[in-house]
């Protein structure tokens, strides 16, 4: 790993603490006061549900298009090459995805721990990887592909606006919403759903190499992307 790569990552590393520390004190601190009030009414009717990969995902998604934004230009006047700047921006959605993942296991793991111990009946914690097989190496992976495809589409699309403008990007934008509606209207989304709960675990591994295949593409915007916007 060249210099010129370590100082990229360092960038990146330093410019997301802050949305780092914010954004896991807000989750965390959500998930203490949903306990709290699970256990408070754990005698009541009801059942309460939590996640943590929905805000994780659209975290990731955010922080995939805004980067493009905040970032290219900066590395991109600084001198850095483009290489350096697919495999640095690689190698750190590929980190923070595996980083939300884990720590995501980690406290969901404990707050079942406080669940069961209490007998919180009322509340339950909610993960796609109980379509499959609820485990903690599975939350894990569903997690860290899911945040991978998050984070590469949402940065293509970033790539997409900053390179040829709102217009065009919203012209394309606006052909994937009418597709989506008009499947929606055809009934082929509900199928396609119902399809995705019918497969088995290859499905997550399809995601991920869909992921591998959105961020190659991006390659094709950044070997010749510049410092100005259309």
């Amino acid at each position: 790993m060249n210099n010129q790569l370590r100082g990229l990552l360092y960038y990146f590393r330093t410019h997301m603490k802050r949305a780092f520390l914010i954004f896991w004190s807000i989750l965390l601190g959500i998930t203490i006061i949903t306990l709290v009030a699970a256990y408070i009414l754990r005698n009541e009717d009801g059942v309460m549900t939590f996640t943590f990969w929905i805000p994780m995902y659209f975290f990731c998604a955010i922080y995939g298009f805004t980067i493009v934004k905040k970032c290219i230009p900066y590395f991109l006047k600084i001198g850095a090459t483009r290489k350096n700047i697919f495999l640095g921006v690689g190698i750190f959605f590929s980190t923070v995805s595996a980083t939300f993942a884990l720590l995501a296991a980690i406290f969901q793991s404990i707050a079942n721990l406080f669940v069961k111990q209490l007998n919180i009946d009322i509340l339950s914690f909610i993960h796609i990887a109980m379509v499959y097989e609820d485990t903690w190496y599975n939350r894990w992976l569903i997690d860290f592909i899911l945040m991978l495809v998050c984070f590469t589409f949402l940065f293509l699309l970033g790539l997409l606006f900053y390179k040829y403008g709102l217009l065009i990007s919203g012209i394309v934008m606006g052909i994937v919403f009418f597709g989506l509606i008009f499947s929606a209207f055809k009934g082929w989304m509900a199928t396609f759903f119902q399809y995705i709960v019918n497969l088995d675990f290859h499905f997550i591994w399809q995601l991920a190499l869909l992921a591998i295949i959105l961020y190659g593409l991006s390659w094709i915007f950044l070997r010749k992307i510049t410092t100005v916007r259309a």
